[in-house]
C-alpha cells in the first residue's frame, strides 16, 4: 500500500484525522515522527527554485521518518486494533506502551523517553504508514515532488477556527507564541504583498496568525497544484459530513471500508458539545470545526478573512462559508448517511 502523509498547520484537524485512518485495522499511525527525527536538509521553508536540487534529500528523510517508533509517534490514543496484531501481542505491546508512559511521566525531566523506540511487535511491511505533521507544510509541495509515490493530503481549516484555537490555546498556557520565521517572508504571497517583520510586530495577533495561515497554505496549495499524488481535504466539510467524507477519504488512499472505522466515527457523532478539551480528538466533530462562529467577534472574523482571502486558500472558505448550515449535522441513523 502506498503511504500517506497528512500535513496541515497546527490546530487543523491533524490529528483527527489520523486517528480516523488509525481505526482502520491495516494501517501503522505515526504522530509527528518529525517532531522526533528533525533535520534543516530540507529546510523548513523551501524555495521553488531549489526543489530539484533537494529532492534527494527529501525522499531520503520521508523515508527516514517512515522508520520512526518514538514513544511519542506511536502512543497516541485511543488505540485501535490492527490486523497485523494478534491478541497476545496486541496486549504485549499495550502493557509497554503503559510502562513507558509511566517512565515518561516519572522521569521525562531527567530522560527524555518521547524518542525511546518501541517495538511493532508485529510485520509490518505489507501495512499503510500514515504520518501526520504539523511542521511540514511549507514543504509539502516538495514532499510531493520528491515522493511520487506517497500519498500527500493537505489539510486546511477555516482560518478563523485555525485562528481561534490558537489563541484559546495561549490562554489556557498549552500554546507557545509562535514567531513568523523571517525565511517565509521571502515566499511569493508574502513578497507579493510586501511583508516584513516589522510590518507583522505591528499588526494585531490575529492578523499576524491570519497571516501565517495565509502563507503556508498559499505556498502548499498553489505550488502543488496539478501533483496527482495531492488532495486538498477541508476539515471543516469533513466535520460536517464525517461519515461519508471520511469513507471518500479512506477508500481515495487505497484502504476498503471497514466496520471498526465506522464504530469509531458513530462514538464519536454521539458525543455531546459539552467536551472541550483542548487536545481531545473524542468530541463531536462538528462543534469541534465550528465552535468558533459562536464566540469569535465579528470584527476579528472581518480582520482574519480580509487577509486570507488574498489567497486561493482563503477563498476556498469564502465559499464555504456562503453555503455553510447552522443547521445540526446529520446522525449516523439518518438518511443522508445511511446512503453515504
Amino acid at each position: 500500500m502506498k503511504p500517506v502523509f497528512l500535513i496541515g498547520s497546527g490546530r487543523s484537524g491533524t490529528t483527527f484525522i489520523q486517528r480516523v485512518f488509525d481505526s482502520h485495522p491495516d494501517t501503522l499511525c505515526l504522530h509527528e515522527p518529525d517532531s522526533i527525527r528533525r533535520t534543516t536538509n530540507p529546510p523548513f521553508t523551501p524555495f521553488e527554485e531549489d526543489y530539484d536540487d533537494l529532492k534527494e534529500a527529501t525522499a531520503h528523510y520521508v523515508a527516514e521518518l517512515m522508520t520512526v517508533r518514538g514513544l511519542r509517534a506511536v502512543s497516541k490514543r485511543p488505540f485501535f486494533r490492527k490486523s497485523y496484531r494478534g491478541p497476545v501481542r496486541e496486549a504485549l505491546r499495550a502493557c509497554v506502551l503503559t510502562a513507558m508512559n509511566g517512565l515518561d511521566v516519572t522521569l521525562g525531566r531527567i530522560v527524555n523517553m518521547s524518542a525511546t523506540p518501541v517495538p511493532d511487535f508485529a510485520d509490518t511491511s505489507g501495512v499503510m504508514t500514515v504520518l501526520k505533521s504539523v511542521e511540514c507544510l511549507s514543504r509539502l509541495p516538495l514532499i510531493a515532488r520528491a515522493c511520487p509515490d506517497v500519498q500527500v493530503v493537505h489539510i486546511l481549516r477555516h482560518p478563523c477556527g485555525f485562528v481561534a484555537s490558537q489563541l484559546r490555546g495561549r490562554e489556557l498556557g498549552k500554546m507557545p507564541q509562535r514567531q513568523m520565521f523571517p525565511e517565509r517572508l521571502k515566499l511569493p504571497i508574502a513578497r507579493k504583498h510586501g511583508l516584513t517583520v516589522e510590518k507583522l510586530e505591528a499588526m494585531e495577533p490575529v492578523e499576524r496568525m491570519a497571516w501565517g495561515w495565509t502563507i503556508s497554505n498559499d505556498t502548499a496549495l498553489t505550488l502543488s497544484e496539478g501533483l496527482p499524488n495531492v488532495q486538498r481535504l477541508v476539515y471543516d466539510a469533513l466535520c460536517d459530513n464525517l461519515l461519508r467524507d471520511a469513507r471518500a477519504l479512506l477508500e481515495g488512499c487505497g484502504l476498503e471500508w471497514h466496520r471498526q472505522v465506522e464504530e469509531f466515527l458513530e462514538f464519536i457523532l454521539g458525543q455531546g458539545q459539552d467536551n472541550r478539551e483542548y487536545f481531545s480528538v473524542v468530541r463531536n466533530p462538528r462543534d469541534a470545526a465550528h465552535h468558533w462562529r459562536e464566540t469569535m467577534p465579528k470584527d476579528q472574523v472581518d480582520k482574519i478573512m480580509a487577509i486570507a482571502t488574498l489567497s486561493p486558500a482563503g477563498r476556498i472558505f469564502a465559499d464555504y462559508d456562503r453555503t455553510f448550515s447552522h443547521a445540526p449535522s446529520s446522525t449516523p441513523n439518518s438518511e443522508h448517511e445511511k446512503s453515504a
